[in-house]
């Protein structure tokens, strides 16, 4: 997996905040890909606490996906470890293509004009902010986010 598709993966689960639990797991694993990672290193390259590093490091060694090498307590993920990165990547890249047509859709089906009024915008507020294509598209897609999350957290 190359690390364009990690750093990207990166960057997006911090830029939505809350990541769940394979999130964080993906970040570590990326983090770790060269073998010299030290403990810091995994806590600020994947926003983790302390408490947090401690926990899913120890689960991780003891799944295998990661091991301890060298005499300062470095790690480096291993094979299981870059088939767990090579999955999670292929189903991230599954979900922005499914959510990437949902856009197109949503877009097809609303001209410009109406797209952002949908959301329950009003026409003054639009004109007064000029929020230009590529934003309206980013509260598309955020908006997109939270009603997936909501009928997630709302179904049986």
């Amino acid at each position: 997996m190359s690390e364009n598709l990690l750093n990207s993966n990166r960057q997006s689960s911090q830029a939505k905040g809350n990541r769940g639990k394979i999130e964080i797991i993906g970040d570590i694993l990326g983090v770790c890909l060269a073998g010299d990672a030290k403990r810091t290193h995994i806590m600020y390259r994947g926003n983790l606490s302390h408490d947090m590093l401690k926990t899913y490091t120890d689960e991780l060694v003891g799944k295998g996906l990661v091991e301890i090498v060298g005499n300062k307590g470095q790690f480096k993920t291993t094979e299981k470890g870059k088939e767990f990165l090579n999955h999670y990547g292929k189903i991230r890249e599954i979900l922005a293509s499914e959510i990437s047509q949902q856009i197109k859709t949503i877009e097809f089906e609303n001209p410009a004009g109406t797209r952002l009024m949908s959301l329950g915008m009003s026409q003054e507020f639009i004109r007064k902010v000029k929020i230009s294509a590529d934003q309206a598209r980013d509260i598309m897609k955020g908006m997109l986010y939270l009603n997936e999350r909501y009928r997630a957290k709302n179904e049986p």
